[in-house]
């Protein structure tokens, strides 16, 4: 299951697990376009000891609500990033949607 697949691959702070699950065409907020971008961006974090814990993965259709706890260089806090699904694929991930 995806939803499962997407927990292991931020749990494992692996770049290459998430590579696996991304789209070509992945976005990531505002700034990252492609599959490329997002890894750079994930890989970015990872380097300065950004790390996730994911709390809950809630499945709505070809939506994940995932519940990650984020812990970082700058402090700790939680993140509710909505991941949109093609297929099998992670097309895009956005913060939570009011």
């Amino acid at each position: 299951m995806i939803a499962d697949r997407v927990r292991a691959a931020l749990s494992a702070a692996d770049p290459a697990e998430l590579a696996a699950l991304l789209h070509p065409d992945a976005r990531w907020g505002e700034s990252c376009r492609n599959r490329d971008e997002v890894l750079a961006w994930y890989r970015g974090l990872l380097d300065q000891g950004v790390r996730f814990t994911v709390r809950d993965v809630r499945a709505d259709g070809d939506v994940l609500r995932l519940t990650l706890d984020v812990a970082g260089p700058d402090g700790s806090w939680t993140a509710h990033p909505v991941v949109r699904l093609d297929g099998d694929l992670v097309i895009d991930i956005r913060p939570e949607e009011p």
